[in-house]
């Protein structure tokens, strides 16, 4: 049976109260877990339930729980501990409280994601093709980064009684991904987003090297197809399959990257029994790593469902029917995304039925009144009908 969680950022839970809260979450709108944010990139929140004073919430790129020093040992990169927590540690508390009600936590992280620790530690930042650094973003390669995030989930994992831990943005970055205005003469295209997103740091070179590749035609060719671009010519090839396939040290490259996520997840999956999961969106969105690939090495994909918009009839079985019993589905749940109430629903019932394990409601702290009481309905008549 499909089961059902809200994601939620800890500083919400703790100004609506913890117990008033995770009761609400549990108990009235009816879900079985609450997925808890754990590391996030630089966040501004408006809220727009008023059961804090303030409706605007920003916060640097930070974690936002305690983490164990002793854990981070092998690595010279440590999480930065958001200020608003002061001495506090929220997660604790939320988890405490959420399993004495019953309640299941998950733990959801961006390990890669976050500006102040590429600031922090330029020599792991994701670097372009053109030699330009990413501000937001560690890279996968990075040997650092990796051990990095294996031990954030083995933190997790051991001092918190999670019921999944999330991985997050597990690819080399983007830089439309920012907080900060992009001005550009040129709007990039899908696959032009996915090779201004590869990486060609010192890391990724060692890399690429180690399996073989010719790293210098593979730069070459992504930076010819990018002035290309640059100086609107129509492109040769316009989707990343099409490319690959005229070009072999691209191809190589391309499986390179996919290999060192894959790696990492597998990695980090090694440092903890605790179920993992790996947000995945569209291929271009995630660097050209295949959902089959990220698969194969977590517990399963937390994909989204279609924007309205974007395909005439939202099929929650394409292109993930053959991960459905290991998918979840990340659904928001406030307009414009969602029409109304009946909308949802029918949303939600759709989706159930298609098999995926779980469906999560995107965001608690930010979700209008009315929205809850949607979930609420879509949640019970999902499990009414499945009966």
């Amino acid at each position: 049976m499909t089961k059902f969680f809200f994601w939620s950022y800890p500083w919400d839970l703790e100004e609506e109260g913890i117990e008033v809260a995770i009761d609400r979450l549990g108990g009235d709108i009816g879900v079985d877990a609450v997925s808890v944010a754990t590391t996030l990139p630089s966040i501004s929140e408006f809220r727009a339930r008023a059961f804090a004073q303030r409706r605007t919430v920003e916060h640097d790129a930070a974690a936002h729980f305690r983490p164990d020093a002793t854990r981070y040992v092998n690595t010279r990169i440590r999480p930065i501990p958001s200020p608003w927590m002061k001495s506090r540690n929220p997660l604790e508390k939320i988890a405490r409280y959420a399993d004495k009600q019953g309640m299941k936590v998950r733990a959801w992280t961006n390990p890669c994601h976050g500006s102040a620790m590429a600031a922090k530690y330029k020599t792991v930042a994701c670097i372009d093709v053109f030699g330009d650094i990413n501000p937001t973003w560690m890279c996968p390669s990075n040997p650092d980064v990796r051990e990095y995030v294996a031990s954030l989930v083995e933190d997790l994992a051991t001092n918190y009684p999670l019921d999944t831990i999330e991985l997050d943005d597990m690819d080399f970055g983007s830089r439309a991904h920012s907080h900060k205005h992009l001005h550009a003469g040129v709007r990039p295209g899908m696959l032009e987003t996915i090779l201004l997103s590869w990486c060609f740091c010192p890391s990724c070179h060692q890399r690429a090297r180690d399996s073989g590749v010719d790293v210098e035609a593979a730069a070459a060719a992504v930076a010819g197809h990018i002035g290309q671009w640059m100086l609107l010519k129509a492109p040769v090839h316009r989707d990343l399959d099409s490319l690959l396939a005229s070009d072999d040290n691209l191809a190589a490259y391309n499986k390179m990257q996919t290999e060192a996520v894959t790696s990492l997840v597998r990695l980090a999956r090694e440092r903890t029994k605790t179920r993992l999961m790996v947000h995945h969106g569209t291929p271009w969105a995630s660097g050209g790593v295949p959902p089959r690939a990220m698969e194969e090495v977590a517990d399963g994909l937390i994909v989204r469902a279609p924007l309205p918009g974007r395909t005439h009839e939202p099929d929650f079985r394409y292109p993930y029917a053959y991960l459905a019993e290991r998918t979840e589905l990340a659904l928001l749940c406030h307009p414009p995304y969602v029409k109304d109430g009946p909308a949802l629903v029918s949303t939600v019932y759709q989706a159930a039925h298609t098999g995926c394990a779980a469906i999560g409601f995107w965001n608690y702290g930010i979700a209008p009144e009315p929205c809850l009481e949607w979930v609420r309905q879509a949640v019970r008549y999902a499990r009414r009908e499945s009966i």
